[in-house]
């Protein structure tokens, strides 16, 4: 299968650490894929040994990335024709792909938290999130709760398919066995 991954907003953060395990570990489970993996240009994410497509985001960043995702990847998804395009985020593309999008949802905090978040960066994420979930194919939620919150807040994503994958639940068995001393 080919997959696009959009990990555009994988900067930092917790989002960063869920594509840094996703993408070192994918071969491991499905070796017959084939990743393509977007970046921002410049940026330091690991994309293990899948295909690096890095694209150019004008400033201001918050403007110049979606901006981007709806260009520059689209161009670049109607080149390769994957199967299926995974966000990472549900901060992507506000065209619709002729392909399934698969979205990541790690948690809804800028709705359940709004004062941890500015007035301009709550706007940004209702209107992009809200174009997102309206886009998406399918969901995959880090916890179950995530995605109680997303069917609480937007009941309209209940009739997208949708599943739980723990996050962190990906790599536990890579860890090394403990070493008595």
């Amino acid at each position: 299968m080919l997959v696009v991954v959009d990990a555009m907003c994988a900067e930092y953060g917790g989002i960063r650490t869920y594509v840094n395990y996703l993408l070192d570990h994918w071969s491991a489970v499905h070796p017959e894929d084939e990743l393509h993996v977007v970046v921002r240009q410049g940026s330091t994410l690991d994309t293990a040994d899948h295909v690096r497509h890095e694209l150019r985001v004008r400033r201001p960043g918050t403007l110049g990335r979606p901006v981007a995702q709806s260009f520059a990847m689209h161009r670049l998804i109607n080149r390769l024709v994957p199967d299926v395009v995974l966000a990472t985020a549900p901060t992507t593309t506000v065209r619709r792909f002729p392909m399934p999008l698969a979205v990541v949802i790690l948690d809804l905090r800028h709705e359940l938290r709004p004062e941890q978040f500015s007035r301009g960066r709550r706007l940004l994420r209702k209107v992009s999130y809200g174009r997102t979930y309206a886009l998406a194919d399918g969901f995959l939620a880090i916890s179950q709760r995530s995605l109680d919150d997303l069917h609480a807040l937007h009941p309209s994503t209940r009739d997208v398919p949708a599943d739980v994958t723990y996050l962190g639940a990906d790599h536990v068995l890579s860890w090394p066995a403990a070493v008595d001393t």
